[in-house]
């Protein structure tokens, strides 16, 4: 995804990520070792706040976008 659309920001969440400071300190490693053109594009990685409640929350703004007139 990080290689398609050239993010600024990559944010990583859920349960997992939030495990572990060494889980996500792993992800961003690896993402970045998979990322093209990187060292030069370097998205900025960061832990999401709202943690499980992340996809709730996205799927009500969704809605709440559609309901705009």
């Amino acid at each position: 995804m990080i290689n398609t659309i050239h993010p600024e920001y990559v944010i990583l969440g859920g349960p997992l990520i939030s495990a572990h400071p060494l889980v996500f300190d792993t992800a961003i490693e690896v993402a970045k070792k998979n990322t093209y053109h990187y060292p030069k594009y370097s998205p900025v990685f960061t832990q999401g706040m709202l943690t499980d409640e992340a996809v709730a929350t996205g799927a009500a703004i969704m809605i709440l976008h559609e309901w705009e007139i």
